[in-house]
């Protein structure tokens, strides 16, 4: 009887160690109709950045792996399928965007997480689990 408990109690302390935490970024106060892409469009690209400071409150402040990224989705789209999606994420040192940074991202120069179908099926939350997880250092922001 004891030998079962003390499992039980194991295997529950390791689920409860290898479960990975949520970070979500932002109010929700804001709409965005571009990022992740502007679907209305055949081809787009877009990218955007959240800073050290964003990442710190909501609690991603150390090395931390990315595994899956999610955007809420604010319309009842269904079953819309974007074939041969890529992202890629790297460090940004930058608070903002400036005419050299704004443009199309020089790809080499970041890690490619995804490639591959992304179905969108909202209202709600649309995740993408990353085929490559991201190893963010922490003190630094974001981009994906």
């Amino acid at each position: 009887m004891k030998q079962v408990l003390l499992i039980s109690v194991l295997a529950l302390l390791s689920v409860c160690m290898l479960s990975a935490g949520d970070y979500r970024i932002g109010t929700g106060t804001s709409t965005q109709n571009n990022v992740p892409v502007y679907g209305y469009a055949n081809y787009g690209w877009s990218k955007f950045f959240f800073s050290e400071d964003e990442l710190a409150a909501a609690g991603m402040s150390d090395a931390t792996q990315v595994t899956k990224i999610a955007f809420q989705v604010g319309n009842s789209i269904s079953n819309y399928v974007m074939d041969n999606q890529r992202i890629y994420m790297t460090h940004y040192y930058n608070s903002n965007y400036t005419s050299s940074t704004d443009g199309y991202p020089a790809v080499a120069t970041y890690t490619q997480v995804y490639n591959g179908t992304v179905t969108w099926n909202g209202p709600g939350w649309m995740e993408i689990e990353l085929s490559t997880p991201f190893n963010y250092a922490g003190q630094w922001g974001l981009e994906i």
